[in-house]
């Protein structure tokens, strides 16, 4: 209920970036709006990672009529989905997202508007096709983008000297898992240790919708 615009409770695959002291929430939810109908990237804010986000823009970030859906999404497209925010050690932020087409786009210092044009981005090199699920990292001086791709989903990873790309292709991280068709990565760094972090479908009940988080 937090975006008024958006169908309630269609909030998911979002994640939360801080800076200068504010938390940003990114996620995917179902835009109401005739002129753009679909899946879109609202933005919400607030002082703590936990609780009071409040809808920053009172729209979306993003919607579908500034991408180009594939054909086969029809009237109701899902390529605005699935956000990650990456801010870099100079405080330059960048949005990437995406289902079977990926696209990114630098942020305003304001975190809550886009810095130029939306660019749809080509993996080079990659056994496959993108699906879903990018999540965007630095170790030293390469940056690290980790991502879904094919169906049923396997987890690789690609790599750029810059956080614009290009992107090169380096190497499938895990294979599909049982008794669901996606898993989405994300990797971060915690008292010195990296850690993995994706979703399986192991947990009692579980299943395509019916997630477990996993650390490795």
């Amino acid at each position: 209920t937090t975006f008024d615009w958006a169908i309630h409770d269609s909030a998911w695959a979002s994640q939360a970036v801080e800076k200068d002291g504010t938390f940003y929430w990114y996620t995917t939810v179902h835009n109401t709006s005739l002129s753009a109908p679909g899946y879109a990237i609202a933005v919400a804010t607030s002082d703590s990672p936990t609780s009071g986000f409040i809808d920053a823009l009172g729209g979306p970030l993003v919607d579908s009529s500034m991408t180009d859906a594939p054909d086969f999404m029809g009237d109701v497209p899902w390529d605005n989905i699935d956000p990650t925010v990456f801010v870099d050690d100079d405080g330059e932020a960048y949005l990437y997202w995406g289902n079977t087409h990926l696209y990114y786009a630098k942020l305003s210092d304001n975190m809550l508007e886009l810095d130029g044009e939306i660019e749809r981005v080509d993996i080079q090199n990659m056994p496959g096709n993108f699906t879903e699920g990018p999540f965007l990292f630095k170790r030293d001086q390469l940056y690290y983008l980790t991502f879904a791709y094919n169906y049923p989903e396997e987890l690789a990873y690609a790599v750029s000297t810059s956080p614009k790309g290009p992107w090169y292709f380096q190497a499938k991280i895990m294979d599909k898992i049982p008794n669901s068709g996606t898993s989405h990565p994300a990797v971060i760094q915690f008292d010195g240790s990296w850690y993995f972090i994706y979703h399986t479908a192991g947990l009692p009940g579980g299943g395509e919708y019916r997630r477990s988080v996993a650390f490795e």
